[in-house]
């Protein structure tokens, strides 16, 4: 019985014989140190996939921009050719994207640059994963968005205005809540067939069915970046079932067929 006002000292020279070894011997001190410890490791973790997503973000911006200006070559020739300055091109290039957006009121032009991210959040919300997993399938998600797979005006000017936001720090799903949590799946996908129906209404043909190939796609990239289930990395899967039925509801939600 440990007496009122005995010193640690006192403690650890009594514990031999009154407890039978194996023990461990541990202090608050000790275990304060250890949490610090795994603190700071988990703080240069974040830190190190924080700076690798700022990279991401600054090199899939300039390789977006740099496709948007060779896309635009022979155009921009043609109007130097006819006589314009290269004010007057600049301005020209500037509008083409500012037009893209004037289409849309602020309210859905906002639902429309967000719709990617909650594409990318609908593969985590199906299968949650520790933080390394979502680090992962965040940066896959980035990495799409700034990769789309067309060059159609709206999809490029999108995927400038959230790389842009990334690299200001700025959170591209500001304004997306979910009332009720427990119907986030559905709430999501809710979400994105509203936006596909602004979309729909507003843009070409053409551009609408781009960007519901291109919700899946950032989906699908989120859903291959990290495996899930199995213990340490045995038995994981790539794309866990949860994360495939997601991909199904998000093709039929978006009416986009597979392959």
């Amino acid at each position: 019985m440990l007496q009122p006002g005995a010193s640690l000292e006192t403690v650890e020279a009594a514990l031999p014989g009154a407890i039978a070894e194996p023990y461990v011997r541990s202090t608050p001190a000790d275990l304060a140190a250890s949490l610090h410890a795994s603190t700071e490791e988990f703080r240069a973790t974040m830190a190190l996939v924080a700076a690798i997503a700022l990279f991401s973000g600054a090199f899939l911006i300039f390789n977006t921009l740099s496709m948007t200006v060779t896309e635009r070559v022979r155009d921009v020739g043609l109007l130097r050719a006819a006589g314009a300055s290269r004010g007057q091109v600049t301005r020209v290039v500037l509008l083409g994207a500012v037009s893209t957006a004037l289409e849309f009121t602020d309210e859905e032009w906002e639902r429309v640059r967000r719709a990617p991210n909650v594409a990318g959040m609908a593969i985590s919300l199906a299968d949650p994963g520790g933080p390394i997993e979502l680090s992962k399938e965040t940066m896959a998600t980035l990495r799409g968005i700034g990769a789309p797979p067309t060059q159609d005006e709206l999809l490029i000017t999108v995927s400038q205005e959230v790389m842009a936001m990334s690299q200001q720090r700025e959170n591209p799903m500001k304004g997306f809540t979910v009332a009720d949590k427990s119907q986030v799946g559905a709430s999501v996908l809710q979400e994105l067939r509203e936006v596909q129906d602004i979309v729909e209404a507003k843009a070409t043909p053409e551009e609408a069915s781009a960007f519901a190939r291109w919700m899946i796609e950032v989906a699908q990239d989120a859903a291959n970046a990290a495996k899930e289930g199995g213990f340490m990395g045995f038995g994981a899967e790539q794309v866990s079932k949860g994360e495939q039925d997601m991909l199904d509801q998000l093709r039929t939600t978006l009416g986009v067929t597979e392959g």
